[in-house]
């Protein structure tokens, strides 16, 4: 069966300890999609070159020929924002994947940081109705 798991994060995301945060908050949301039946889930995020959705594309490339031998197929899919749009981008990309659906999200703000990006999509996530996990890192934004 096939699933779909929705990351938004924050993109000031950058210590070890942020990185232990969201990989745990992976495993989880994947294991729970697993408990649920999924043989396949796609992973979305917006492709952030920084933070939470790269370390998302670096754990899900460490973990995806592992996951075969669990009948689980793990899929990137990516959504960077067209920035020659303006500001606009950011707010119209994280629509647009929520729009595109959602088994499951998770959502990884970081303390102190603005979020605004990570917050506007979590409330979309919610008026869409899809469920969402929510795990925050304890090193402090610079």
């Amino acid at each position: 069966m096939k699933k779909r798991l929705l990351v938004t994060a924050s993109r000031y995301l950058k210590h070890e300890e942020d990185y232990g945060v969201v990989t745990k908050g992976l495993g989880i949301a994947i294991f729970d999609l697993m408990q649920q039946g999924a043989t396949e889930i796609t992973v979305v995020h917006g492709d952030c070159p920084t933070g939470g959705d790269a370390f998302t594309t670096e754990f899900i490339n460490k973990i995806e020929r592992s996951m075969r031998s669990y009948n689980l197929i793990l899929r990137l899919e990516t959504h960077p924002a067209d920035w020659s749009k303006g500001k606009a981008a950011g707010p119209a990309r994280n629509k647009h994947m929520v729009e595109l659906g959602a088994n499951l999200a998770v959502v990884f703000p970081q303390k102190g940081a603005p979020n605004k990006g990570t917050f506007g999509t979590r409330t979309l996530i919610t008026e869409a109705g899809i469920p969402h996990q929510e795990y925050w890192s304890n090193s402090v934004y610079e």
